[in-house]
Parts: structure tokens; sequence; C-alpha cells
């Protein structure tokens, strides 16, 4: 379960969820308040981008249309999803964008076949929960339901992902 804290009558404070598997449509968050269920509209971080080439190196993509407002879509935010037609899909963590060339933390297993389309999907959701959560302090509920897409010939599964979020006077407490 995961913990996540959040300052008391935040208006500003983005929720961010990374589906930790590729998901189809757009999945839906529910925080379970005291005054009653609050489900605020999740969406991609970023849309997803068509993959035309792997690189000589297996750790550059080359994307379309090219990224160039990308500053946020890396590191901590960069978890996303290779998608082949033909295979499956691959766990990647973008580093780097630079235009059409999204540069990857690690190698791409060889063999991948982009003889037909890939997409280059990112795996992190976010909302502004607003004030109707944020207003109200202690320990609550969300769930989070979503739709997995495994491949062409398998089917698709309902998930579910669920944790905590702390409404807190102060959520940094250096101690000091």
């Amino acid at each position: 379960m995961k913990l996540i804290k959040i300052a008391h009558n935040s208006t500003t404070t983005v929720f961010k969820w990374v589906a930790h598997v590729p998901i189809t449509g757009t999945p839906t968050i529910t925080f379970k308040m005291s005054a009653g269920d609050q489900s605020p509209a999740l969406t991609a971080l970023h849309a997803a981008a068509t993959v035309t080439a792997i690189g000589n190196n297996r750790s550059e993509l080359t994307i379309s249309p090219a990224i160039t407002n990308y500053a946020g879509l890396s590191g901590v935010y960069g978890s996303a999803w290779l998608e082949t037609e033909s295979d499956s899909a691959y766990p990647v963590l973008i580093t780097r964008i630079t235009g059409t060339t999204a540069h990857l933390a690690e190698p791409l297993p060889r063999g991948i076949d982009l003889a037909s389309s890939a997409a280059l999907e990112w795996a992190t959701w976010i909302c502004t929960p607003g004030a109707a959560i944020t207003g109200e302090l202690g320990a609550f509920a969300w769930q989070v339901h979503y739709t997995g897409k495994a491949g062409a010939d398998a089917p698709s599964s309902s998930g579910q992902d669920d944790g905590l979020i702390s409404i807190v006077r102060r959520p940094f407490n250096a101690g000091l």
C-alpha cells in the first residue's frame, strides 16, 4: 500500500499515479473521504508518441512528433511503456528527451520488431485533488481502476491500485 502526503488546504498539489502495466483507455481515481467519494479526472502526463526507430546503441528511440516542451517528462516522471504491435510492451525509463530522440536509462533487448507501428506511452497519470479532498486532515484511502492492455492476442483485464493519502499540516518536517 502506498502512502502519499499532501499539505492541508493545498489547491496546487499534484497527485501522481504510475501504471505498473500498460493500460487502455483512461483510468479513474476515487478518494474515499469522510464527506463522500471524490473522483477528480486523471490525465496522462503526455500524449503517446509514435516510435519510428531504435538507435544502434538500443538506448535511444526516434519518436514522432518531436517533443519541444519536454521539461518534467524524464527522470521520476519518465516511466513509460514501449508498445509494439508485433511483440509486447516493454517498460522503459526515459532519462532525457531531445526533440525527436528519447534517451533511455537502460538499453532495450535485441530483436524488438518495429516492422509495424510502435508507441511510447507515458505510465504517469496526474490529477489535482482539489479543496474537497485536501480540506480535511487525516488519512484516506484512494483507488485507481484501470483496464490493463496485454496485447493483441491476449484479453484485457481490469485492475485496481490503491493506497492512502495523508492530509497533513506540514508534509515536510526537517526536524529543525
